[in-house]
């Protein structure tokens, strides 16, 4: 159940509509979500089980200005979500610490000017490319993994969680050594 902060605002409007897609595909599918919608942003959260994952969703948009007036806000929105895995061969995406990478003995790689990319030393390149793609189809915020869970905040508001637990499991989701050489 979302809490509402009617108004006749265009921001209310265009939020509540944002969400009313949101919850409506989460409706068809009967996953339940809290939240809440304002003329300032919107806060919807939620999990979905996906072979034996469980993703942790909070689709967030909320609105900052300096107390001057509107017209100097600015608007922040993203899609976070976790899941309760790990992944083994990615450490970070654009949360590089300038001596993180030989604290950790990790090999560091800039793309497009864009995406810091923290990965194992002798990754194979298949997962940076495969990485490189989730990173551009989503707009990656940040991405980092933990010993047990991974985080993720990503820009492209027009996934819905089914389209981002999707690009996860082709992208992201590693196959262990034995399955990937039966597929061959």
């Amino acid at each position: 159940m979302l809490r509402l902060s009617p108004s006749e605002s265009p921001f209310y409007i265009a939020n509540k509509k944002y969400c009313d897609s949101l919850t409506f595909l989460l409706d068809e599918k009967d996953i339940k979500y809290s939240g809440s919608i304002s003329s300032y942003g919107y806060d919807v959260s939620f999990e979905i089980s996906y072979k034996g994952r469980r993703y942790h969703f909070n689709y967030h948009k909320h609105q900052i200005y300096d107390g001057i007036g509107i017209r100097n806000a600015r608007n922040y929105s993203y899609t976070n979500f976790r899941f309760d895995f790990r992944l083994f061969d990615i450490m970070k995406i654009n949360r590089v610490f300038p001596f993180e990478q030989l604290l950790r003995k990790a090999e560091k790689h800039v793309i497009d000017g864009q995406f810091n990319i923290l990965l194992n030393k002798n990754t194979p390149k298949r997962t940076l490319n495969k990485l490189v793609a989730f990173c551009r189809t989503t707009e990656v915020v940040y991405l980092t993994s933990s010993t047990s869970s991974t985080k993720c905040a990503i820009n492209n508001l027009n996934l819905d969680p089914w389209e981002i637990i999707h690009l996860v499991e082709k992208h992201l989701i590693q196959r262990p050594a034995h399955q990937a050489k039966n597929r061959l």
